[in-house]
């Protein structure tokens, strides 16, 4: 949420160097976060469900 503006700050104080390596960092916090996820079964679609009754008629 905040990559952007605080790279600027980062540049600033500490150099491109730092922040090529918060970059890099944040980089393998995301791979390692999709790599946590649980695989989808079944394609990812859901199974269509059996049409569901009518309404009885009300009044």
């Amino acid at each position: 949420m905040a990559g952007f503006p605080s790279a600027g700050v980062i540049v600033s104080l500490a150099g491109y160097t730092a922040a090529s390596v918060v970059d890099n960092a944040a980089s393998v916090v995301r791979a390692a976060t999709v790599a946590a996820l649980p695989p989808v079964v079944g394609g990812g679609c859901p199974r269509p469900r059996p049409p569901r009754p009518p309404c009885p008629a009300s009044g």
